[in-house]
């Protein structure tokens, strides 16, 4: 150590001289030496990280290179912090990171075990622990230290990130259900004997649910047609359209066309939409207000025409674009079938695959959610290729809109539990997401209720 410390003030006495004898000047003007002391730039070489992960349904052992140059510094002159703006992957191992240093000066010192050591642009540390440098001036004086952190993902922002929360959820007296999001709540409708009943908790809770309650209105509802759009939640009783803006009171809306079913909505700052289908199952009705209703073109016999389910998001070419998405089951196609349509369009059109290989697979109880910039779709039982497809054994995702689908076997997956949840459930339950971007499933013949989330749509 001190072998090295003199090298660096023989060099430092060294340098002094030739900055000297390149001065001009009188004969007896005092030399000043340089007394700076900055680290002006910092990069990291090449990183391996080697860790493992579970990839369809088994732990695999993966091995990444890391482009450090990649992830750019932020120098803090005045309080002396330097770290990486965007966080290196999770799993990166920083255990041994080469570094390269701009400074005043090449002559630099760190810090390690509370004693200093001279740094060499060959040296690879050990940073997970932040480590202090300074820069020796050519005035041979040692500059305040800059502290360095190289900051790294703490969870895998790829991964969906699952709780099983602790509730006192009614499913023990649930048989088919439907879930929405609705004031910052989660409701659940259930189907009974006489009338839909409903629960529901915060959203920011999930663990006390209210009490089953019967739906206040005079015909027994639909539970599947529930949905929420405009500050108000609609459902379908005998072909009436009922509506709440509060959760609890609910009334019938005036002269509406006799409704078999809730399609799909959107709400955007140029416009809001909800689509409807006639209680005859032939023609499109919508509404921009929830008040005038109009016709606007005939169901197409290749619709989804049961177990439907919808989202619908902005492009993120312009936000002022919705695109919605509906899929379901129909009789004449053996596989799920989606179907989309633009707010500035009139008409849906049909998503079918181009290789039957590639569509969504004919699921019981399809569910669809949209996630960032990606589609997924799940559910029970099902087949695709005259293949069986167990419950909940995949996400499909499709990045083309809802035209090809392809099974998620990383990073986004179920728990293991959930196989066991769908068969003592008889394959009912329930899903929404969230204004938090969490995914709820809620679980009949249990009290279950799951909530997860892909940990990069944490708000």
């Amino acid at each position: 150590m001190r072998f090295k410390f003199f090298t660096i003030i023989l060099s430092l006495w060294i340098a002094a001289i030739a900055f000297t004898s390149c001065l001009h000047g009188h004969d007896n003007d005092e030399i000043v030496y340089p007394s700076n002391t900055s680290i002006t730039a910092v990069t990291m070489g090449n990183l391996v990280s080697t860790y493992t992960k579970y990839i369809d349904g088994k732990d695999t052992i993966i091995t990444d290179t890391i482009a450090g140059a990649k992830y750019l510094f932020s120098i803090d002159q005045l309080n002396h912090v330097i770290e990486n703006v965007d966080s290196l992957p999770y799993h990166t191992d920083i255990s041994k990171v080469p570094l390269e240093i701009t400074a005043d000066t090449d002559y630099i010192l760190y810090t390690k075990a509370g004693k200093d050591s001279v740094w060499a642009s060959t040296d690879s540390l050990d940073f997970t622990q932040p480590i202090e440098f300074k820069v020796v001036a050519f005035d041979m004086s040692v500059g305040l230290p800059y502290t360095i952190r190289i900051n790294v993902h703490q969870v895998d922002p790829e991964a969906l990130a699952w709780t099983s929360m602790n509730t006192n959820f009614m499913g023990t007296k649930i048989t088919r259900q439907k879930a929405v999001t609705f004031n910052e709540r989660i409701y659940v409708f259930a189907e009974q004997e006489d009338q839909v009943e409903f629960t529901s908790t915060s959203a920011s809770d999930g663990s006390e649910w209210a009490d089953l309650t019967p739906l206040d209105i005079p015909e027994k509802a639909d539970y599947s047609t529930a949905m929420s759009w405009n500050d108000t939640m609609y459902i379908v009783a005998n072909g009436k359209l009922y509506q709440t803006t509060d959760g609890n009171s609910w009334e019938e809306v005036q002269n509406v066309p006799a409704l078999s079913m809730l399609v799909a909505n959107y709400e955007v700052a140029s416009g809001k939409r909800l689509v409807a289908i006639n209680k005859e199952g032939t023609t499109f009705v919508e509404t921009e207000d929830g008040v005038n209703w109009i016709e606007t073109g005939t169901v197409p016999s290749n619709f989804p025409q049961k177990d439907l389910s919808f989202t619908s998001y902005s492009l993120p070419s312009n936000e002022n674009l919705e695109r919605m998405i509906v899929v379901g089951q129909n009789d004449n196609k053996p596989y799920n079938i989606s179907w989309s349509r633009l707010s500035t369009e009139k008409t849906w059109g049909d998503n079918g695959p181009t290789k039957f290989a590639y569509a969504c697979p004919n699921l019981d109880m399809l569910s669809i959610v949209h996630f960032g910039e990606q589609l997924y779709a799940f559910g029970g039982n099902g087949v695709l290729n005259d293949s069986n497809i167990s419950a909940f054994q995949y996400f499909y995702e499709s990045a083309d809109q809802g035209i090809h689908w392809k099974a998620v076997k990383e990073d986004v997956i179920f728990p293991s539990e959930f196989a066991t949840l769908y068969n003592q459930a008889d394959g009912n339950f329930s899903y929404t997401v969230d204004e938090n971007n969490y995914l709820w499933i809620m679980w009949s013949n249990s009290s279950n209720v799951w909530r997860g989330r892909i940990n990069k749509l944490a708000k």
